[in-house]
């Protein structure tokens, strides 16, 4: 069976779902925290500050910006795990930030049996073995 490379990503979305979920093996405290993943919607609350507060789509990369932090890796990262690192980096501009993170719109992990992507719309080189 041959690997074409293109479900990697796939792959760890849907790791990183089913981590998540009852049965999935782990720490019991990780099962119950979704990973922020590409796609989701999160509102960013920085309390005392209106002006940084904002909702924020993860970029494709895995990216968000905000006012004060231009980049910040929330892929993979829980929204506890966000809030700390953007109250570590809005700590430069502004005296002891408490940052709350909240996933408003989520995208769960998508893969396909057939091949067929909804986002290109078009079929897989990768050929599965047939058992």
């Amino acid at each position: 069976m041959r690997s074409c490379g293109h479900g990697g990503a796939v792959a760890q979305r849907v790791r990183r779902w089913h981590d998540g979920h009852p049965g999935s093996t782990g720490d019991a405290v990780e099962q119950s925290e979704y990973r922020i993943g590409p796609g989701d919607s999160l509102q960013i609350f920085v309390w005392n500050h209106p002006e940084l507060s904002v909702t924020v789509p993860v970029r494709p990369d895995g990216m968000i910006s905000t006012p004060l932090i231009e980049n910040m890796r929330a892929d993979g990262k829980t929204p506890s795990q966000l809030a700390r690192d953007m109250e570590k980096a809005l700590a430069e501009y502004v005296r002891t930030p408490t940052v709350n993170v909240i996933v408003t719109q989520f995208v769960g992990p998508t893969a396909t049996r057939s091949g067929w992507s909804a986002r290109r719309r078009r079929r897989s080189r990768c050929r599965t073995a047939r058992t």
